[in-house]
């Protein structure tokens, strides 16, 4: 198991060395920062859901916020667990 660690490890390593300032090179991690900064944004939505619900009702219109607002309880003890410790 180790060692195929290492071989993937070795190989993304070497792909990144040789396709280093290659258009698709580029395109690939310009796109990998969009979908970062895409889901950062939908973090913060929810975020934003869970402190003022009034004002931003984001549970109606998003699915992943109505998941999170569904299950709202249950993630609420969650965050109490992480608080206490």
């Amino acid at each position: 198991m180790l060692f195929k660690i290492k071989t993937f490890l070795y190989d993304a390593i070497k792909h990144i060395v040789e396709e280093n300032g290659t258009l698709s090179y580029r395109l690939l991690h310009s796109v990998d920062f969009l979908f970062c900064f895409y889901w950062l944004i939908r973090v913060l939505f929810l975020l934003l859901m869970f402190l003022d619900p009034e004002r931003f009702p984001l549970y109606r219109y998003d699915y992943a916020s109505l998941y999170f607002w569904n299950h709202r309880n249950i993630l609420n003890k969650f965050f109490m667990i992480i608080q206490i410790e």
